[in-house]
């Protein structure tokens, strides 16, 4: 018996060290998140290129830090794209009315999953039909617990693309109930082939094309975004800031 109680002693004290550990985490990511927006914020009204990617370089210096603070929450991925997750999603989507004709959802040796014929295909034939019910948009965000935050904030109503990326996360990470898209949700790719997922090496090889001011524009936004809701979802007490507040990461967010 007091065996028993020493060990439960000792798991209550080693989660109350990694409850202060957690927190201290929270305090230093916070304070790098104020960094973040000042560093986002502090460009000239008309930038040359060299401002631009000094900034960019100040930018990745802090997010590396933050997402160093970041995993010691141990967060799983949002998805979990495998045989399993797509066979889920296609009995998903023609429950609620999707029509595969033809097709399938398979996966091609040394590449991602894609679409295959199981039949021979005509002109003209229509090959998959998607309903509306079944789509993510901003017309559904009413009735998730995203409604209220989004009615209030400015960039949320201003800005679609950003209002359904958070309402992805919403969605993705509530706990109240299982999401009517968990099916499509666990299916979406971790990473993309977007310019945010370049490292520096990567983006200072497009020095010289149109593409680089673009690039170092895009990632500064989304850094910058992050950083606004990061700080956001402390603040608030909403129902989408609560399921939030301490799940969102930058990681999720790009």
């Amino acid at each position: 018996m007091e065996k028993k109680v020493k060990n439960t002693s000792q798991k209550k004290n080693l989660a109350k060290m990694q409850t202060m550990k957690l927190n201290d985490c929270k305090a230093v990511i916070l304070k790098l998140v104020d960094e973040l927006l000042d560093a986002t914020s502090m460009m000239s009204n008309s930038p040359s290129i060299k401002e631009q990617w000094s900034i960019h370089l100040v930018i990745v210096n802090l997010l590396s830090k933050i997402n160093q603070f970041e995993a010691e929450f141990e967060l799983k991925p949002l998805s979990q794209r495998n045989d399993q997750s797509i066979e889920k999603l296609t009995k998903w989507a023609t429950k609620n009315g999707a029509i595969l004709n033809g097709v399938e959802i398979h996966q091609f040796e040394n590449y991602a999953y894609g679409m295959k014929a199981n039949k021979n295909i005509a002109v003209g034939d229509k090959l998959v039909t998607v309903p509306r019910a079944l789509m993510m948009t901003e017309e559904n965000i009413p009735s998730s617990p995203l409604w209220k935050l989004h009615s209030q904030d400015m960039m949320l109503r201003n800005m679609p693309n950003v209002a359904l990326a958070i309402f992805i996360l919403v969605e993705s990470l509530r706990k109240d109930k299982k999401s009517f898209w968990h099916s499509y949700l666990t299916t979406l790719p971790v990473t993309y082939s977007t310019p945010v997922y370049f490292d520096v090496a990567d983006l200072e090889a497009l020095k010289g094309s149109p593409a680089f001011e673009a690039a170092l524009k895009l990632n500064r936004n989304i850094a910058r975004q992050y950083a606004y809701f990061k700080k956001l979802f402390q603040l608030s007490n909403d129902p989408a800031s609560v399921i939030l507040k301490d799940t969102f990461t930058y990681e999720y967010y790009r």
